[in-house]
């Protein structure tokens, strides 16, 4: 029984470890949305955790490094909602309307990215990611396009949808939700009297029809018209 007992006072080291984190992960977040970025100091990150600037320092090397976990933190919830919303046993329309909800949803709950917030740059555009949390982002980036594929690759398997580039598709997807998001917070969709569900929805109807329409044969062009002489 040793082992289990070390096994579980690694265990509950590691959940301490990650409850301390995501403590300062919210307080972070906090202060990045309330102020400008280069104002913000490690000092006022504590005190809004409610821990001293050493024990932050313990587990972020600086407020840059602690931006970029706090979006890597996001881009997991938006990834982890998508492939969680997947299941091979629904058809792809199914899939995709499920997908495109998860997506949603974090973009409801989450309307400071494309104003405050970016998956790809510090605040205020100023300067890129912290290449590590860069990597990994893009590396979670992937996943989440990969499920629109997946979801894809079963449609065409099971003849659901006409033949297709299942990745451009996938990515031509993800850049009209991403459209539309930007649209629904920049509020262009309010303007126009609808909301960002009804936005999505329209979206993925055009899409669907698209990649269900049956192809048709092209027909030869008829030769000009030309009198006898």
């Amino acid at each position: 029984m040793p082992n289990a007992a070390l096994d579980m006072r690694i265990s509950r080291r590691t959940r301490r470890i990650q409850k301390r984190q995501n403590e300062i992960l919210d307080a972070a977040k906090e202060v990045f949305l309330g102020r400008e970025f280069s104002a913000v100091t490690m000092e006022e990150i504590a005190d809004r955790a409610v821990m001293t600037r050493t024990t932050v320092y313990q587990y972020f090397r600086n407020k840059t490094e602690l931006y970029g976990a706090v979006v890597l933190r996001d881009m997991e919830t938006l990834a982890g909602g998508m492939i969680a919303s997947f299941d091979k046993r629904q058809d792809m329309a199914s899939n995709l309307e499920a997908v495109a909800k998860a997506y949603l949803a974090f973009f409801s709950t989450n309307s400071f990215y494309f104003k405050k917030f970016s998956f790809f740059f510090l605040p205020g555009r100023g300067a890129p990611m912290p290449e590590e949390a860069s990597k990994q982002i893009d590396i979670i980036l992937a996943g989440a396009v990969a499920v629109i594929e997946q979801c894809l690759e079963l449609g065409l398997k099971r003849g659901e949808c006409r033949h297709i580039d299942t990745r451009s598709v996938a990515l031509a997807i993800w850049a009209q939700w991403m459209g539309c998001a930007y649209q629904a917070i920049t509020n262009h969709t309010t303007r126009f009297g609808r909301n960002l569900e009804q936005v999505y929805m329209a979206g993925m109807d055009i899409a669907l029809r698209g990649l269900v329409q049956q192809e048709e044969a092209v027909k030869p062009a008829k030769p000009p018209y030309s009198r006898k002489r």
